[in-house]
């Protein structure tokens, strides 16, 4: 029994050891926990599945760097799906740190075998909200004469058939901002032939969800643990799985630690009075 209680007794420097231990491997090497997914993650994929190769895809990310953790997993793990399926896509930042995060997808991408012009072209930043998403609709080589080097779309052999959002099948918006609910639907409405997705951080969803009945957003990501199901269901074990299994390995350290806790305590040897009788 005291060589059992020993074992389970821990002392506090082993217990910060575990913890931090066990709560970074998931973030080294995921682990692909199970995980429940949501219908509404999967109308997201299913959008992108019934894409056809050479389909035209529109990220819009308005990430800013505090939004980071929470938006580009599901960012990074929605262009790389598509890209496999042979859609075509277009990175365009409406918010200015956007951009870093549209180089360093389509940087992925180049990475994995795209050829820039041909399969991905990344806009870059461009200021004006919502009077240049409608212009970029009606007009997308006079809204954006250039890509994010300076080369001209007439160009790049991608950008010679995609003129307006007419030439567009699905627009992923990236997000945490309030009014993109509201701003996508006014603009996007109007194209019949073109689906609204969002990757929206967690503060956004129930402001999402009143546009998913009506079918003017036909999907969307809640945050981080909608882009972990979103890598569970494609087969991805990228960073927003890699959060969730460290957050799963948490709760069972903590579950760990408070059935060690309390079996050191049934375990603890019984105080004596040292053999001391009664003095009467």
């Amino acid at each position: 029994m005291d060589k059992l209680y020993k074992i389970v007794n821990l002392n506090r420097p082993v217990i910060y050891i575990a913890v931090t231990v066990l709560m970074l491997l998931p973030l080294i090497k995921p682990l692909g926990l199970p995980i429940p997914v949501g219908e509404v993650t999967k109308q997201y994929k299913q959008a992108i599945d019934d894409l056809s190769p050479g389909d035209v895809m529109w990220i819009n990310c308005a990430v800013t760097v505090e939004m980071a953790n929470e938006l580009v997993p599901g960012l990074t793990a929605t262009a790389h799906y598509a890209y496999d399926k042979g859609v075509n896509i277009v990175l365009f930042a409406p918010a200015p740190a956007g951009a870093e995060f549209t180089q360093a997808v389509t940087q992925e991408l180049i990475d994995k075998g795209a050829v820039y012009g041909e399969n991905v072209v990344n806009l870059g930043f461009l200021p004006g909200d919502e009077p240049t998403i409608a212009s970029f609709l009606g007009d997308v080589h006079k809204t954006a004469p250039a890509d994010y080097k300076g080369t001209s779309l007439a160009s790049l052999p991608m950008m010679k058939d995609i003129k307006s959002g007419r030439d567009i099948a699905v627009t992923v918006v990236v997000t945490g901002d309030a009014s993109a609910p509201d701003m996508y639907a006014r603009q996007i409405g109007p194209f019949a032939n073109m689906k609204l997705l969002f990757s929206s951080q967690g503060t956004l969803w129930p402001k999402i969800q009143t546009y998913l009945p009506t079918n003017q957003v036909h999907g969307a990501l809640n945050g981080a643990r909608g882009a972990a199901e979103f890598e569970s269901i494609t087969d991805q074990k990228g960073r927003a799985m890699a959060s969730m299994d460290a957050t799963s390995a948490g709760w069972l350290i903590f579950v760990g630690l408070v059935i060690f806790g309390n079996l050191a305590q049934f375990l603890e040897p019984k105080k004596t009075d040292g053999g001391k009788g009664d003095s009467k």
